[in-house]
């Protein structure tokens, strides 16, 4: 289970694509729709009303597309200056607003549903995003050091509703051959991310070593991934509902030991509930003034690969076993 990015500061990732974009080494970047996209969409997504999520999407044509088809689409982006660069070299008129610690920039053209929220992806929250369907992700993982890419995927899967379709575009060669972004994520690790919360089903494999290779890797193969969000009611462990009941009883007079703050599930609180859960097994975390406490207790659930056994006011209970001498023993029956 993720645990959490160890030694990366989210911060510093964020600033890092500032100044890519600041710089214009923007290479990544396609001037029209993923041709995989136009491949696999329509197969997967059958609802042309379904709204979409585009994580870390840059200034991407894709939700032109997908805007067109009849979706209402949702990016995410740090960076603001691609956001403003979507909307101007799209020519598409927008109005501006805050939601929280987002700058949300939104379409005023009534034919196209595209709003880009400027902010940390991780910071999103099932309030935020209201009634998603679907989701896109061009490249958008392998756009992430390795040690966050966990992260990603368990924060993607708090995001997203029961049967909901995710169409995942990656790449994997050598990771020794370059430091990226892009970092390597093959279908196999696309699989071990995410199967957790979602059906996966590797759709296409392209080798692309003497096709299209501009790094000039020694392999470099191209990997189109359908995923489906599981059922979220059964806990991933198997805990059953005697046994969580146990773990509320044993942490009724257990005082938090930590505190997430204004900041919102940083890259810091993570670690801090990862090294407590590692010390006690069993913790409670406040929350200051969530908007979303469900939301926002899976996902500290998720991220540092705990259950989560309550909710009591804005406080979450959590649990994870040591994998060395656990000290919690569970009930049986």
């Amino acid at each position: 289970m993720p645990r959490g990015a160890e030694g990366v500061n989210n911060m510093e990732c964020n600033e890092a694509w500032q100044q890519r974009w600041e710089a214009g080494q923007t290479g990544f970047h396609q001037e029209v729709t993923n041709p995989l996209l136009l491949k696999y969409w329509a197969s997967r997504v059958r609802n042309g009303e379904t709204k979409v999520l585009v994580p870390l999407c840059g200034k991407s044509a894709d939700m032109v597309w997908l805007a067109r088809r009849g979706h209402s689409v949702l990016g995410v982006e740090v960076v603001e200056l691609a956001c403003q660069s979507f909307f101007a070299e799209q020519e598409i008129p927008f109005e501006t607003r805050q939601a929280g610690a987002f700058t949300v920039y939104a379409s005023s053209e009534p034919t196209l549903r595209i709003e880009l929220w400027c902010g940390d992806f991780f910071a999103l929250t099932r309030t935020d995003v209201g009634d998603l369907g679907a989701c896109f992700d061009r490249a958008a993982i392998v756009a992430l050091p390795p040690e966050v890419q966990p992260r990603y995927a368990a924060h993607l899967g708090t995001l997203l509703p029961e049967g909901a379709e995710v169409l995942t575009v990656t790449f994997g060669y050598p990771q020794e051959e370059r430091q990226g972004p892009p970092f390597s994520v093959r279908g196999e690790d696309v699989r071990r991310f995410f199967s957790e919360s979602f059906d996966v089903e590797l759709l296409e494999d392209i080798d692309l070593t003497e096709t299209d290779n501009r790094w000039e890797f020694s392999s470099l193969v191209q990997s189109v991934v359908g995923l489906r969000r599981k059922a979220s009611e059964v806990s991933s462990s198997g805990l059953a509902g005697f046994q969580r009941k146990h773990l509320r009883g044993l942490a009724h007079s257990l005082r938090p030991i930590v505190q997430v703050g204004k900041a919102g599930v940083t890259d810091e609180v993570i670690k801090a509930i990862d090294r407590a859960l590692e010390d006690h097994e069993l913790i409670k975390v406040s929350m200051h003034k969530p908007k979303d406490k469900k939301g926002m207790s899976a996902a500290l659930a998720s991220a540092s690969g705990a259950e989560l056994c309550g909710l009591v006011g804005h406080t979450a209970i959590l649990y994870r076993a040591r994998e060395k001498k656990p000290g919690i023993r569970l009930p049986s029956s």
